[in-house]
């Protein structure tokens, strides 16, 4: 299956289809180490989040306090002034 982009050319009376697939290759294999890559970032703090808080017998809405304060905070600092 190809996709096939068409831009018009600046003279409007003749219109030419120009395949642009040649620009717009993404293997399978990219695709799924950005999935792959995608899962772990999320996966990897919510399991050290539950694997501490059953270690030091918190409950995890300390941990979410936390994330959200770090949240809030890289929003307000990254701001400019």
């Amino acid at each position: 299956m190809r996709i096939r982009f068409m831009r018009r050319r600046s003279n409007p009376k003749r219109e030419e289809k120009i395949d642009m697939t040649e620009f717009a290759k993404v293997g399978t294999q990219q695709i799924g180490f950005l999935a792959l890559g995608a899962v772990l970032m999320i996966a990897t703090p919510i399991v050290i989040a539950i694997i501490w808080t059953k270690k030091k017998n918190e409950r995890f809405t300390t941990v979410l306090v936390g994330a959200v304060t770090f949240l809030l905070f890289a929003v307000v600092l990254e701001k400019p002034i």
